[in-house]
């Protein structure tokens, strides 16, 4: 089963060439995809018309089934939840507060989360490993703690699809490998399917997930690092000459300079 499905999709910016003309992609239920490709290929384009925030100019986008654009908001935000390359909080909340924001899809009538909902996201904050810093204003967070947070938001949302648009960008390697293991983690454990855009090739070819290579708004390749981290093929997308090595540990390939 696909948990995302999308046909024939056609869009491009207003005054803009047109990024996609008629797209396909199907994401599978449960998967751990990466999607990659250089500068103006399309990757934030499609994250957000995949959670619509963007409606195509053509073509249909499904999730589990169900046609996104007949979706009440609220019924998608508890499908979906989006981790952006960067949040922004305007007032100072707590750790805290800004997880429980998650739990908003899923809140009654007045809107005030209860006792079930405050225990997911202490739940989502211990799976994040910030719930040491629950107490503390965003604002005196570092970038990896604030993103850590964010994170938190997003699982608990409690989200059957989770979309990331380059969410380790502003953090140093240490952090970025932590980040993936919580990843990880959390998608072992719940199943979910995770789509997160990431420009670094080599990252995301030793994580051993299933990776989409975009270039001029079309699929080059899909599919492990093995199928798709070629050096012929990035060469072709990226412009650039690369060797590529297998990782010692057999998971995934490393993508080096020439």
């Amino acid at each position: 089963m696909n948990s995302v499905i999308a046909r024939k999709l056609a869009f491009g910016y207003e005054g803009g060439p047109a990024i996609f003309h008629d797209f396909d992609l199907s994401i599978p239920a449960g998967s751990f995809s990466i999607l990659l490709g250089p500068n103006g290929s399309g990757k934030t384009t499609l994250l957000r018309i995949l959670s619509g925030a963007i409606v195509p100019a053509a073509g249909e986008v499904r999730l589990f089934d169900q046609p996104i654009n007949r979706m009440p908001a609220s019924e998608r935000a508890k499908l979906v939840a989006v981790l952006p390359q960067e949040s922004r909080v305007v007032f100072p909340f707590t750790a805290r507060q800004i997880v429980l924001m998650g739990r908003a899809p899923h809140l009654g009538f007045l809107g005030f989360p209860g006792k079930a909902d405050r225990e997911i996201a202490v739940e989502s904050m211990r799976a994040t490993d910030c719930i040491g810093f629950a107490s503390r204003r965003i604002t005196e967070l570092s970038s990896g703690e604030r993103q850590r947070v964010y994170l938190a938001r997003a699982l608990a949302q409690r989200p059957r699809i989770l979309l990331l648009d380059e969410p380790t960008t502003f953090l140093d390697l240490s952090h970025q490998i932590r980040f993936f293991e919580l990843l990880e983690n959390w998608h072992r454990r719940e199943g979910i399917t995770i789509l997160a855009v990431s420009h670094d090739v080599t990252l995301a070819g030793l994580r051993g997930h299933r990776l989409i290579l975009l270039n001029q708004g079309r699929v080059a390749a899909e599919g492990n690092a093995d199928q798709v981290l070629t050096e012929s093929r990035l060469q072709e997308v990226y412009g650039v000459k690369v060797r590529i090595l297998k990782d010692p540990a057999g998971v995934g390939r490393i993508v080096l300079p020439p």
